[in-house]
């Protein structure tokens, strides 16, 4: 596709495409050799020191957004509630974006996660932190195990050890 840098970006790697509509697919990253082609591509500098991933985020010169961060040790999982409602303002927002199904003449917009989720790990330097996970694998999982436990939230948000 035909890419130009993202003007209204400051991120380096954020680019768009001039013509969606022309797209060619030239290349497949097969699953050969357990991965070893996306391990290349994707595994190129991981992160053990996440002081030093946030140093390069903020140096200008760098701009570091897009990384992968391995942990030594993750210490925990945390399920915090949160409101079980989207605010007013919130609303608003939502029934200016698609991220709602049309039911009839009605606007459906999508159930709010009633928990943050986070892991709490440490880094290669042993320094603890906390980070919220935003991904809606996460919200999907806790949706599913609210179903297999019968609407029980507090065994919903257990961390499960096999």
């Amino acid at each position: 596709m035909d890419l130009v840098k993202n003007s209204s970006d400051f991120r380096p790697e954020s680019f768009r495409t001039t013509n969606p509509d022309h797209i060619t697919i030239c290349g497949h990253v097969n699953t050969d050799h357990n991965w070893a082609e996306r391990k290349r591509l994707v595994l190129g500098k991981v992160y053990y020191n996440l002081s030093e991933l946030i140093a390069e985020a903020k140096d200008k010169k760098q701009v570091t957004s897009l990384a992968v961060f391995k942990p030594n040790k993750v210490i925990d999982f945390s399920c915090e509630a949160t409101d079980r409602d989207w605010s007013r303002d919130k609303k608003e927002i939502f029934n200016q974006m698609n991220i709602f199904e049309k039911a009839g003449d009605e606007l459906k917009i999508v159930k709010k996660l009633p928990y943050k989720f986070s892991y709490v790990f440490q880094d290669i330097l042993g320094i603890r932190s906390k980070m919220m996970i935003e991904d809606w694998e996460t919200g999907q999982l806790y949706w599913r195990m609210l179903e297999k436990y019968s609407g029980d939230e507090k065994k919903a948000c257990q961390r499960r050890k096999k």
